[in-house]
């Protein structure tokens, strides 16, 4: 998904549970560290031009790296705004833990492929019931996660960030009409055959390099 989708999502989950004194702190931290797994990004090699595709939505978007991820972003975040905003550890690994959690399975729901399992296997998961870019969830969740921090709602009562999230779960049951749950989009196979395809990218074939 592309990173404003990603970010709002992040930063409901944690806003909808966040009290009135962590809200905007919830919001920032979900969102940032809903963002971060994608940075995978940055993995690249000037000499194989196929080093970034087999490595994006790869470790950093699987199960098991939640929690690693989700730390790396709480440290960061507690040095650099602990203080402003009188957080404690806990509950600022709380936050981006339920902000980077969302990254992985958000972009599975896309076509795109994602290796949910790794390392157990090197198969991507995608259930393609949303688009890589879609306004039509992107903008009312927006639009929540803003009311959200301004009215600094938080558990006190029903909160419109939490009818957030319940909209966007709406979103994707509604959207997987018509589609069929898809696997094995792309493996990240041995040198000697590498794939990667989706057909919501640029690339609307599969990329193959043959080193044989």
């Amino acid at each position: 998904m592309d990173p404003i989708t990603q970010g709002v999502l992040g930063a409901s989950v944690p806003q909808a549970i966040a009290t009135k004194k962590h809200i905007v702190a919830a919001t920032v931290f979900g969102a940032l560290a809903g963002m971060s797994p994608d940075l995978d990004n940055l993995i690249r090699s000037g000499t194989d031009p196929l080093l970034r595709m087999e490595y994006h939505r790869q470790f950093t978007h699987s199960l098991v790296f939640i929690p690693v991820g989700a730390l790396i972003c709480a440290l960061l975040f507690y040095f650099l705004f602990s203080r402003r905003w009188q957080i404690n550890f806990k509950y600022t690994y709380i936050y981006c833990l339920l902000g980077y959690a969302t990254h992985g399975l958000l972009d599975a729901c896309t076509s795109f492929g994602t290796q949910l399992l790794w390392p157990f296997t090197n198969e991507r998961f995608a259930f393609n019931t949303i688009s890589i870019i879609d306004p039509l969830f992107t903008l009312p969740l927006l639009v929540l996660v803003i009311l959200g921090v301004k009215k600094k709602i938080g558990t006190v009562r029903p909160s419109r960030p939490m009818l957030g999230t319940d909209l966007s779960g709406s979103g994707f049951l509604s959207t997987s009409t018509g589609y069929g749950y898809r696997r094995t989009v792309g493996r990240a196979t041995p040198a000697c055959s590498r794939a990667y395809g989706s057909k919501t990218q640029l690339w609307q074939s599969a990329v193959v390099e043959s080193d044989l």
